[in-house]
């Protein structure tokens, strides 16, 4: 007789050594318990995930960044770059052309419209002075006649335009 092993097969022959096992189980505790329990194993207590450690590189042999391989970002604070000491750049005067726009506001709290940016006594803005060009504006004081500014530094009195 051939003997041919199918899927039905393999769930009897589970079946029968779990009768075999769960009848050795059920004569040792019918034997009154004979038999010695294993030594109690050593418990664990959960730590928790292990603490990420992580040093710095001296160089690129002791590893790189992943995401920015060619960067030389990690190895910076290893040794020290000699530092060029940075040249402070002479300001340019440069004429810019600032028009008084009018005044306006009270007596006790006058304000100037300049290439139309409206000013407060003390106050400081950029404003523009030409096709993408910003000046740095310091309304001073104002005047029913005119206003003291600073454009960049440099002093100018702006007066309103005779016959308005």
């Amino acid at each position: 007789m051939k003997f041919e092993l199918s899927n039905l097969n393999l769930k009897w022959a589970a079946i029968a050594m779990g009768l075999m096992l769960g009848g050795t189980m059920a004569c040792d505790a019918a034997s009154g318990g004979n038999t010695k329990p294993a030594a109690a194993t050593a418990t664990t207590t959960n730590a928790g995930p292990p603490k990420a450690v992580f040093t710095k590189p001296s160089g690129p042999a002791d590893g790189k960044d992943p995401f920015y391989p060619k960067s030389v970002y990690p190895y910076l604070g290893v040794e020290k770059t000699p530092e060029i000491p940075k040249q402070t750049p002479t300001p340019t005067i440069v004429d810019v052309d600032v028009k008084l726009n009018g005044i306006s506001g009270t007596k006790d709290r006058p304000l100037a419209i300049i290439n139309g940016h409206t000013f407060e006594a003390g106050e400081e803005w950029e404003v523009n002075v030409g096709a993408g060009t910003k000046a740095h504006v310091k309304c001073v004081e104002i005047k029913p006649e005119g206003v003291l500014i600073f454009v960049n530094g440099q002093r100018r009195d702006l007066k309103l335009r005779g016959g308005i």
